[in-house]
């Protein structure tokens, strides 16, 4: 096991080059076996996200292969922001992880991971390690493409937020880092 890689406030969290590969397929396995233990385990597919970390496509690749050798269905949502992911999954009622690092070092990352209702609870961080096993999953999937319909799920709910023209007379400025954001709002 790799001594990097911990449950914390937000996840699976460890050395990117720890999580990479075997690990990946590991812990996915476990989530799986941890999901189908407390029946609740959903339509039959798991939705995948990734965040725009080198290491992450990566990371993904590993989860879906997992995700395919417990014959269940891999949805690659792609790149989006982790809320989408989970909104989009919980509304299909079934189970979701999200390869990122969020706030932490370029050189780690993380898995986070929904069960159809929700974000995992700590009794389910302690379901997915009890699950955890050694046997490293091998073989590649080739995961449906779901990310237009994720992206256009989470574009819908904010569609109607503000009434039509609210912003009006007002400019965004967005920075260009990885993290996407709005650096400042001014009146025009």
């Amino acid at each position: 096991m790799n001594d990097s890689l911990k449950f914390g406030t937000s996840g699976l969290r460890g050395l990117a080059v720890e999580l990479a590969g075997p690990a990946a397929r590991r812990y996915t396995s476990a989530f799986i076996a941890h999901l189908r233990a407390t029946a609740a385990l959903g339509p039959g597919r798991v939705y995948l996200g990734r965040d725009l970390r080198g290491s992450s496509a990566e990371i993904a690749s590993g989860c879906a292969a997992a995700i395919a050798a417990a014959g269940l269905e891999a949805v690659d949502c792609g790149a989006l922001p982790t809320p989408a992911l989970a909104l989009h999954a919980m509304a299909l009622g079934a189970p979701a992880i999200m390869v990122t690092g969020s706030h932490i070092p370029a050189d780690r990352n993380g898995l986070k991971f929904y069960t159809p209702s929700g974000e995992i609870t700590k009794s389910d961080e302690a379901g997915i390690t009890a699950a955890l096993t050694e046997v490293v999953v091998d073989g590649l999937a080739h995961p449906t493409d779901g990310f237009a319909a994720a992206g256009d799920r989470y574009r819908q709910r904010y569609r109607h937020l503000l009434p039509a023209g609210a912003l009006g007379g007002w400019r965004m400025g967005c920075s260009s880092t990885l993290r996407w954001r709005a650096t400042c709002w001014s009146r025009c």
